[in-house]
């Protein structure tokens, strides 16, 4: 006997929170200056770090905008 299988609710699919995640959200809060760019250079290592680095970074800014 075989299953039928519906569609994959993609909003049920956990996506990833890693230090990108982590990083972006500490950027983007109101208790980070504006002008402040200390955050970037650990930004941009977190991201090369992580093989779905740009992935979720690209996914946590579009979540901010």
């Amino acid at each position: 006997m075989s299953s039928i299988r519906g569609p994959i609710d993609s909003s049920k699919q956990k996506k990833p929170y890693s230090a990108v995640s982590v990083q972006i959200d500490r950027m983007t809060s109101e208790q980070y200056e504006e002008d402040d760019l200390s955050g970037i250079i650990d930004l941009i290592e977190v991201i090369r770090i992580q093989s779905s680095g740009p992935t979720e970074a690209a996914r946590a800014i579009r979540k901010k905008l």
